[in-house]
């Protein structure tokens, strides 16, 4: 009766919305996407109350000469067809520990001009294996469940977050706006996953909308970056490049921001009293033998 119950229990947290958060691609913070959020934009424009910047990252800390030319990568779903058509982003993640219940997924976009939320739906696909390649998988797919505007823009901070051009590099730079106002795509879902290695793609459904990468302070792409791109011209995933700006500036692979939510695997209370009568009786043996 007490193993009925505990998976009872453990169906019931797997399938509750979003859970708790356990992974935010390259961010330092499980509750806040790697956008760079700030107060003030390089050239020292403060942003407005209840509000922070997302500014596309340049080079270096001291005079930089170059920064990312791209604001936003396509992700819209095919309006000529269904949604496998459209445009995708996708990146990889590591389940750690015992796995993961699954019950969320977090994406980010904008739609230049829009106060009113544009976005009205999406896809969302968990692979094992690398979109694109030969003998990977989809494990499960997500359900489009709402879009925000207020987001987690730091620790303590929820609020709207404005992606901008980098507003100091190259000179003179791009001024700051709040066209670009970025919101939050929740999806759910309802998964166990093993410890390893898994993919994401998602599309949104909108007029016009594009995703930010993942923006870091003072570099222009992180180290070991894979994120993928599928266009809807070419019918292929490609990696996601930023071109830099000026256009002598290197090509740099880029991520894609998005928040993994729900619990831990942890063990059964029976598998647990076994692991410690296990370690009793390898420490009883240990005394023995000294």
């Amino acid at each position: 009766m007490k193993r009925i119950l505990i998976v009872a229990l453990s169906a019931t947290i797997a399938s509750s919305a979003f859970g708790v958060n356990l992974y935010s691609n390259q961010s330092s913070n499980v509750n806040v996407a790697a956008l760079n959020f700030s107060t003030t934009t390089r050239s020292g424009v403060t942003a407005g109350s209840g509000t922070m910047w997302s500014e596309v990252q340049a080079n270096g800390a001291g005079v930089q000469l170059e920064s990312n030319t791209t604001a936003g990568f396509g992700m819209l779903t095919g309006v000529a067809g269904p949604p496998a058509t459209g445009n995708r982003l996708a990146d990889d993640f590591t389940v750690g520990g015992l796995g993961w219940n699954v019950t969320g997924l977090a994406v980010f976009a904008y739609s230049t001009g829009a106060t009113a939320n544009p976005f009205t739906g999406g896809t969302l696909n968990i692979w094992s294996g690398r979109p694109g390649d030969a003998n990977s998988t989809i494990v499960t797919t997500g359900t489009w469940f709402n879009s925000t505007d207020q987001l987690q823009l730091d620790a303590n901070t929820v609020g709207v977050g404005n992606r901008i051009f980098n507003t100091n590099s190259p000179a003179p730079g791009s001024a700051p706006g709040t066209t670009r106002r970025i919101w939050q795509n929740n999806f759910t879902l309802a998964v166990t996953l093993n410890p390893g290695t898994y993919w994401m793609d998602f599309s949104l459904t909108a007029a016009s909308g594009f995703a930010p990468s993942t923006t870091h302070q003072d570099v222009r792409g992180v180290v070991g970056a894979n994120g993928r791109q599928r266009t809807n011209s070419t019918g292929v995933w490609a990696d996601m490049i930023d071109t830099g700006n000026p256009a002598t500036a290197a090509d740099v692979a880029q991520e894609v921001p998005f928040i993994v939510s729900g619990t831990e695997v942890v063990p059964e209370p029976m598998t647990m009293g076994v692991l410690a009568l296990g370690a009793a009786a390898l420490a009883a043996r240990k005394r023995r033998k000294s």
